[in-house]
């Protein structure tokens, strides 16, 4: 039996971040385990690359701006290019919401980052959105994310740095002794023995954890996107633009547009065929395309070139699940990083190795991320 003093469950955003993050302690022996045959392929791979750091949440928006700082000048070992084009978020709200966020907004006081749109400023910026937003809120700062360089750069540096990648090996379950997790046991009986297991295994994390008699509750969704066919009118210069009442987003991407409804329907991992994420609901997509076609103008009749569907791992409060299980020693978890995880990966990495590593941290932002709040008997209670 191999023993290792981490072992980390999943190889998205959430588990390479943290591996990177854990391997800057040499002394330190770390097993990364990946059920896809490469890391960065499964949800991570396919989100939307959107970098938004404002969020109505401070925590959340604590998380986000620090990620996109990171983002912005990547750490040593990550490459020394950002990893995010800084074309800009433009969000449209309505009614209370828009009171709400222009309250928030002013309140946050982010002198430079982010600028209200009038009428004629909005079609400037983004001259091929037909729907009018009560208020809409442009931050330049924001944009798009380079995923695959950044996920492929993290397993770089982890690698480096000394961390085990497994690839195409899925986890069976915990291994318990009592009440403690003293490490995994993988699909065909072998036993990797770890100090710390970390679950980072986005929608699958909490079916693994309560195999083990965790209490934690996530809520894993499904979130479908496509791309257009090329378009001559599209240019790549126009910014991302988020319409919250309508729920959906869109961006350049290819020559077309990214584009996605918002759709959030709870799904359960486990009922996937093996190997394979959230199958593509061809309703779904049709409804990205009648959003496109009443929202958007001057870009043609919207045609898919290509359309997928991913996992996002929700909490009770929006928040990610990071830190210590309440009932089981030697169980951390590194999940529910919902719509944030690409905006704030590198951030959750370094401070889930705070934590670890037993290292100086906000005591504050521990309590907020802390897994405990979301035991279920507390999620119940609505605490």
């Amino acid at each position: 039996m191999e023993r290792f003093d981490v072992a980390i469950v999943g190889g998205g955003i959430a588990g390479l971040a943290t591996a990177w993050a854990l391997s800057e302690q040499r002394t330190l022996r770390i097993v990364l385990v990946e059920r896809a045959p490469i890391v960065g392929a499964g949800s991570s791979g396919k989100s939307a690359a959107i970098l938004r750091t404002f969020d109505d949440d401070p925590v959340n928006r604590s998380v986000t701006r620090a990620g996109g700082r990171l983002l912005e000048s990547p750490p040593q070992g990550l490459g020394r290019r950002p990893l995010v084009h800084p074309c800009g978020l433009v969000v449209g709200v309505e009614g209370e919401r828009a009171r709400a966020l222009g309250d928030e907004l002013q309140r946050a006081a982010l002198p430079g980052e982010v600028e209200e749109l009038s009428p004629a400023r909005l079609a400037e910026l983004a001259p091929h959105v037909a729907a009018a937003p009560e208020r809409a809120f442009h931050f330049p700062g924001d944009g798009r994310i380079d995923v695959v360089a950044l996920l492929s750069s993290l397993a770089r540096a982890a690698r480096n740095s000394g961390v085990e990648l497994r690839t195409g090996c899925t986890v069976d379950e915990l291994v318990c002794t009592g009440r403690t997790v003293a490490g995994v046991r993988l699909l065909g009986g072998e036993t990797l023995a770890a100090e710390r297991v970390v679950l980072a295994a986005g929608g699958w994390a909490m079916a693994i954890g309560r195999r083990a008699g965790s209490r934690i509750e996530l809520r894993p969704t499904r979130r479908h996107l496509l791309v257009t066919e090329r378009a001559a009118e599209v240019s790549e210069r126009w910014p991302t633009v988020w319409l919250e009442r309508e729920g959906f987003y869109c961006r350049p991407e290819a020559g077309g547009l990214l584009a996605c409804a918002c759709d959030e329907d709870d799904v359960d991992p486990a009922t996937f065929p093996p190997g394979e994420d959230a199958p593509v609901d061809p309703k779904l997509a049709s409804e990205i395309l009648r959003k496109a076609a009443r929202l958007l103008r001057g870009v043609g009749p919207p045609r898919v070139a290509r359309s997928w569907c991913g996992v996002r791992t929700l909490t009770a409060d929006g928040r990610a699940c990071l830190g210590p299980d309440p009932d089981l020693a030697g169980l951390f978890w590194v999940a529910g990083l919902g719509g944030h995880g690409m905006s704030a990966g590198l951030e959750i990495g370094r401070l889930a190795a705070a934590l670890l590593l037993d290292r100086p941290r906000d005591a504050e932002l521990e309590r907020a991320l802390d897994p405990a709040r979301l035991a279920r008997a507390q999620v119940a209670a609505g605490r």
